[in-house]
Parts: C-alpha cells; structure tokens; sequence
C-alpha cells in the first residue's frame, strides 16, 4: 500500500477543515432560532373546523362541540397575528383545543333579575394528569353581550407527547370533565346532555278565571296565556339548583277586562280599571325563589312579549313530580261609573293552572 506524501496529506487536512465549515455553514444558516413556548402557555390560533370525531360539551346556555387533538411538534401555518411563532418546549408539544358554538345548540336559560349575568366558564385542559389553566379562552362561551358563534382555537404548550386527554369545565362551582373520546364525568351538568334540553315541555290551560266574591267582568273577559315552562338546573340571577333538585320555571301572561261589574248592597254597580294592576304567583302553595317580568330581564336586543308575562321560578325535586300547581293572583283599582258606590275598590280574580309534563 502506497504511502500518502505529505502534500496530499495537507491537502486532505484542508479538504476535510473546508467539509466541516461547509456543514457548520449549512447548519447554522438553517438553525431553528424560534424561541420556545413555556408550559402551560396558551395560543390563540385562527379558527379551525371541528372535525367529525369532536364530542358534545354542556354549558347551562348551549351544548357546543369540543375536540381535543393529537399533540403536535409545530404549530400551524394560519396563526392569528398576535400569534407569536414559537417552538414547543424543550421535550415537548403542543395541543390543539377547539370550542365550536352553534346557533342551533344555543338554548334559553331563565334570567330571574335585571343585571343578573351569567359567569365566564373555567376551562383547564388536563394532559396525562398534569393541568393547563385555559385562561381568557371561556370569554367567548358566556352570554354577557351575545355568544360568540362558530370555532374558537387555542394550542397549549404541554411536557412531553400526552396520551390522556380531557377538558376540565367549571360553572359557577360546578364541575364537569369532558374526555377527548367523549368519556364524561358530567355531574351537575348531566340534565344538560339530555337530548330534550332545554327542559321537559309541559301543557296547562288557565281555564276560567275566579273572581272575588261580589265582582265578575263586564262585557269583555280576562285571558290568560302560558308560557311553556321549563324545569332546567341553572337559571342566571340564581345560579345552581339545590343540590338533588332543579328549577321549575312557570310563566303567565294575563289581561284585566276592561270594565268590571260589583254586587253592591244598593245594586250592580260598573267600574273601570284604573291601571294595568298587579300580579302575584304561587307554584304548589309555595312562594317562588324569584319572580320577575320577562320583559325587564329580556336585555335591549331581545323580542319583548306585548303582554309581559310575569315569571316565578321553585326549587323541585330533581327528576320528581311532574305535575304542578299554579295560583295566579290578579288585582287592580276600580273607579266607579256612576254614583253611589264605595269610593274605592280592588278587583280581584286568579287562576289555577295545573301543569302536566308531556308523556312520550
């Protein structure tokens, strides 16, 4: 075997320097200079399409879709511009969680006093045990100023590569966990995932009205109408329902006639209404949690109803009696047409409107 001369070792030598710079050059042109995200840091993307395989996620005002996706190394292409354009931790990855709002999934929930609002959900996604405070992403889940409709997109920045994911939602004090496969520990939310929500549809007819004794209307009579009531677990203004029990809402609209008629001991004797009156609602002989008018807790932006129903909201057992009693009480001043009458008088009528649950 032939001997290198030493002018082809240096040659070599300078080969091999020149190789190496050239490789050091390549790779240092091509280095990943992006900083590293922090765990647990959470960033907004631009919305992405929840796929088929997302599952259902309860809140006490719409069932939203939720999809928890496979970790990944990168984040995508189409971050919003306040995005900052990082790579995962050191060892590292991040994970996609996407919250779709749909008008079809909102559902109506009982408001029972002026300014009563609804408060922002606490989401923590949890990743092989370890937790991930989602924080601001529950700002758009809440009806403060009207839902925000359609997908919202964050990645969080989590240790290493998770196999068991799930979300984490807390209302009010409630809790629920909602798993990437749909596995749920849904506690008080449960009545929330039932297929009938918003409650259980009743039917009532108010029947004829039962004035006070001596009084009976005069040509025109009073109506009353219904609004479907619910039974639902949460209602803004009173949050939760009693633990083992949920909120039997019942509302009624009622008109006064016009004119009443009185039985004096001189003769019958026919007054106006002086105003609109008042009304009061019992629900199984018990005073309601909250009473309110629709209309003063509809918010600016909502239909209001002409007649303003009057709404009263009880405590029931949960899943218990599915009958209901209902005392509508209706009173207003008079003023006499006519001479020879009581200077002033309240009229007085009520209903009993028994409400009984829809069989299937």
């Amino acid at each position: 075997m032939a001997k290198l001369t030493r002018a082809t070792k240096v040659w070599l030598a300078v080969c091999l320097v020149v190789l190496v710079a050239i490789v050091g050059t390549i790779w240092w042109t091509n280095r990943d200079t992006r900083a590293r995200a922090e765990v647990g840091q959470v960033l907004p993307m631009a919305p992405d399409d929840v796929t088929p395989d997302s599952v259902p996620l309860a809140l006490p005002w719409a069932i939203a879709r939720l999809r928890l996706g496979d970790p990944v190394d990168d984040l995508p292409a189409t971050k919003l511009a306040s995005t900052p354009d990082v790579r995962p931790p050191e060892g590292g990855s991040f994970v996609p969680v996407v919250v779709e709002l749909r008008a079809e999934g909102v559902r109506a929930v009982p408001t029972t006093k002026v300014g009563a609002t609804f408060p922002v959900p606490e989401l923590t996604l949890v990743a092989d045990g370890a937790e991930y405070p989602l924080t601001g992403f529950g700002d758009g889940l809440q009806p403060r100023d009207g839902l925000v409709l359609g997908p919202r997109t964050v990645y969080v920045a989590v240790d290493g590569t998770p196999e068991e994911l799930s979300l984490r939602v807390a209302v009010d004090g409630e809790t629920q966990t909602v798993g990437a496969d749909g596995d749920l520990e849904a506690g008080r939310f449960a009545p929330l995932y039932d297929a009938a929500a918003p409650g259980k549809e009743f039917r009532g007819d108010c029947g004829p009205a039962m004035w006070a004794p001596g009084f009976s209307s005069e040509g025109d009579e009073p109506t009353c109408r219904l609004l479907v009531p619910l039974r639902v677990p949460y209602a803004a203004g009173l949050g939760w329902a009693p633990e083992g029990k949920e909120w039997f809402v019942a509302g009624v609209a009622w008109r006064r006639p016009a004119r009443v008629g009185f039985q004096a001991p001189a003769g019958r004797l026919v007054y106006t209404a002086d105003s609109l009156g008042r009304a009061t609602l019992r629900i199984d002989g018990q005073e309601p949690a909250a009473t309110y008018f629709l209309n003063e807790t509809a918010g600016g932006a909502a239909i209001h109803d002409v007649d303003d129903p009057l709404v009263a909201v009880l405590a029931v057992p949960e899943g218990g009696d599915e009958e209901h009693v209902v005392d509508v009480a209706g009173r207003w001043p008079v003023s006499v047409l006519g001479e020879g009458s009581p200077d002033e008088l309240t009229a007085r009528l009520s209903w009993k409107i028994r409400w009984q649950a829809q069989k299937d």
